[in-house]
């Protein structure tokens, strides 16, 4: 029996809806739908949690009209903070903290109670908070997603998983979990505590302009010999340039 404090309850009620009303793949639809939104938030608002970690999980539906339960596993706080942000989100009608993954899995959600005319619900611990119905919109205001083609700079501090993921430090600050490619799990698993560049799509939260999405399409590998070895071996290539400087480190500061 799960403790109460760990429900969360997709609840849909009205014209006759239940789970001997519905098609079975559409409850497993609703499901996948709920998992990716909540998922989605929680890597936009903690990047640094691997959401590939089992973090809440499918517990039962229940036949009181058609309630989907799930209870919480780990990091229970940083869940049920986000999942109030979707609520949040729809009561207030405002999207603009969401994005734009999470609100195509929600649309999925408010185009079932299109199609059987019912009202759903965000429920927690058997409270209501939040509640949506077949006239409910889901938009997505383009302008709050900050997209680019870059490079970010960090320390690789994990690779693996079935399905490969990259636990990487940016600058020192904070951490960011990547999906990647099988072959670019392998490559950054030989760079495990070094300094790397990453090249590719990056997602910023346009409000604190941290990463918190980023897709890998290359690798920079970083030489880190120290300066004076490096203007060594550049002063054999134009060393002409530099003759009568003792020491160019001087004159570049």
């Amino acid at each position: 029996m799960a403790e109460s404090n760990d429900i969360l309850e997709l609840k849909f009620h009205g014209n006759g809806i239940g789970p001997d009303t519905v098609k079975p793949h559409e409850i497993a639809e609703l499901i996948i739908s709920f998992e990716k939104s909540l998922l989605y938030t929680i890597k936009q608002e903690h990047p640094e949690i691997d959401t590939q970690h089992l973090l809440f999980s499918f517990h039962r539906v229940d036949d009181k009209s058609l309630d989907i339960i799930f209870k919480t596993l780990k990091v229970k706080e940083v869940v049920f903070g986000s999942y109030s942000l979707i609520a949040s989100a729809i009561t207030t009608s405002n999207y603009n903290k969401l994005n734009s993954d999470t609100i195509e899995s929600l649309r999925e959600i408010t185009r079932f109670t299109k199609k059987y005319d019912c009202l759903g619900q965000f429920k927690h611990n058997d409270q209501s908070i939040a509640t949506f119905n077949k006239h409910t919109e889901v938009v997505f205001d383009k302008s709050n997603e900050l997209k680019g083609e870059t490079r970010i700079y960090g320390v690789v501090v994990r690779v693996g998983g079935e399905s490969p993921t990259v636990h990487f430090r940016v600058d020192n600050d904070y951490k960011i979990v990547i999906d990647v490619k099988e072959e670019i799990a392998k490559r950054l698993a030989s760079k495990l505590y070094e300094q790397v560049g990453l090249i590719g799509t990056a997602t910023w939260d346009y409000k604190s302009y941290k990463v918190i999405g980023f897709k890998v399409s290359d690798i920079v590998e970083i030489d880190e010999k120290p300066v004076k070895e490096s203007f060594k071996e550049l002063r054999k290539l134009i060393g002409k340039y530099w003759d009568g400087i003792d020491d160019i480190t001087t004159v570049l500061g």
